[in-house]
């Protein structure tokens, strides 16, 4: 019995560290992109560094992926994680494309809605 929890631990902990790695990679795959095209064209994207907020994004991306494999179905714990992966990419699209603030909290209020829509189901 001991040998089968320890094992699925060690199994779930190897899956984490995968999808970490993966995410991460994708992240510096992002980042060298958006250096090439700021070296290559007129375009300057000068906040790139939002880039690296992806990373806990993608981690919870990567979560709530696993989970709904698991389950069949989006559960109250992925549901509610949906929203800090959103309002992260949100804010990384708008320091990259240096879009208004003032988009952001209603596009957040938006997500809220949908949030509490999904966790009611």
């Amino acid at each position: 019995m001991n040998d089968d929890i320890s094992e699925l631990k060690e199994t779930e902990r190897r899956i984490r560290n995968d999808d970490a790695t993966k995410i991460f990679a994708v992240v510096l795959i992002l980042v060298g992109i958006a250096v090439l095209i700021n070296y290559f064209t007129d375009y300057s994207l000068e906040n790139w560094w939002a880039l690296f907020m992806l990373l806990p994004a993608g981690y919870i991306f990567m979560a709530i992926w696993r989970d709904y494999k698991e389950n069949g179905r989006l559960s109250r714990k992925s549901s509610g994680a949906i929203i800090p992966g959103l309002v992260m990419v949100a804010m990384v699209t708008i320091f990259l494309f240096n879009l208004s603030w003032a988009i952001f909290w209603p596009v957040t209020f938006i997500a809220i809605g949908f949030s509490i829509l999904l966790g009611n189901r």
